[in-house]
Order: structure tokens, then sequence, then C-alpha cells
């Protein structure tokens, strides 16, 4: 999928959003925005063994009932986070990555109330984190600082532009703080590669890129 919302969807079990067996999943630019399950995976659920990658999406105010992954849950596979953004999912841990094995890159997982968390067979590289869950490297553990993350669409209401809340503002140590290499856009459609560059890389680390830094 690419550059699609998934939006107040509700699963009776797990996955509130999206259900899958085994098979691959390529998501691009993608929202999942205010999701819900009974059970786990208000976003993305699975316990059979896909290959997933999720570039540059946001996963944000997901929730689920019962058990751990309020964005995703995944009991088998492979799964690639590269440029995500996961914040303000509730209820439980929002990241149950199990069995599967995980990588999770040049992303924020910040402001989960239940814990950001990951499994045992996760890396993480060059990510801002709410917490010390998982192995990995160039990962920090402080306030990315987005612009508004109370109003995540931003002032103009609409999801996916470059006025949305979770924007890392100018002082964030998201900029340029990527390691290489990153999609050429950002999940708004907006040029990762900008001047000067003041970190590691070109890009900033998150689903969005700040264009005043």
């Amino acid at each position: 999928c690419s550059s699609d919302l998934f939006h107040n969807n509700q699963g009776f079990a797990g996955g509130g959003a999206i259900a899958s067996g085994a098979g691959t999943l390529i998501a691009n630019n993608c929202l999942f925005y205010n999701n819900s399950a009974n059970d786990s995976g208000a976003a993305f659920f699975s316990q059979s063994a896909p290959e997933l990658a999720f570039t540059n999406c946001l996963f944000y105010g997901n929730q689920v009932s019962n058990y751990d992954g309020s964005a995703i849950y995944i009991a088998d596979g492979a799964i690639t986070l590269d440029h995500c953004t996961v914040a303000g999912n509730n209820n439980r841990r929002a990241l149950a990555i199990l069995g599967a094995m995980g990588t999770v890159k040049n992303s924020i997982v910040w402001a989960n109330p239940w814990g950001g968390g990951g499994g045992s067979n996760v890396t993480s590289i060059n990510c801002i984190l709410q917490e010390n869950a998982t192995a990995g490297s160039g990962n920090i553990y402080t306030n990315p600082q987005f612009v508004n993350f109370n109003d995540p669409d931003g002032d103009d209401d609409i999801f996916g532009t470059a006025d949305d809340g979770f924007v890392p503002g100018v002082c964030s140590p998201a900029i340029d703080g990527a390691a290489a290499p990153s999609p050429a856009f950002d999940l708004a459609g907006l040029d990762r590669v900008d001047a000067p560059v003041i970190g590691v890389s070109a890009a900033d680390i998150g689903a969005y890129e700040q264009q005043e830094a």
C-alpha cells in the first residue's frame, strides 16, 4: 500500500486496520490513526510469518484491550520499520514483535503510555526511543520535540501535509540524524535532502522531514 490512511477501524480480535497471514506487505507513506482491536495489533496483526516493510509511516492513537501491540503485533516472520513514527498508542506496549526478526531504523518510538516495546530479536539503529528495550546502536533516548504532539494533522486538519504535528521541531534531535540510505521523500511527499547538513546525514529521523532546518 502507498499513501493510504487507515483510520477509525476496529477489529473484534486482532488487527483493527490490517490482519494478515503469511505473505509480503510493503507499506510506504501510510498513516495508521485511531484504530482499535479487542486483542492486539490495532494497526497490524499477524500470527503467521509475513515479510513486512513499513517506510515513512505514522502509527498514532491506536489502542488495544487485552494484549501487547497497540500498534503492531507480529508473532513470526520479519519486519522492518524505516523512517516511521510510532507515538501515542495506548493500553498496551506499542510494538509486539515476538518470534519475528525485527529491524527498526531511523524511526521515532515515543510517548506511548504503556511503553514502546519491541522484542528479543529486534535491532534498533539510529532511532529516538522512549526506553532502552532493544539491541542496536546509534539510538538516543530524549524528547524528539515534535512541532505539536496534540495536533497530529496540523492547522489544515489534513494528515500527510507539511504542517502535521509530528514534524520534528527546528531544535529536535531528529534533525539530520538518520543513517543513510534514506527515502528521497518523507510522509508528506517533501524532499528528504536539505541544507545545511548539521548531523550524520541530510535526512531527519522519523516519518517527517523538518523543512526549515
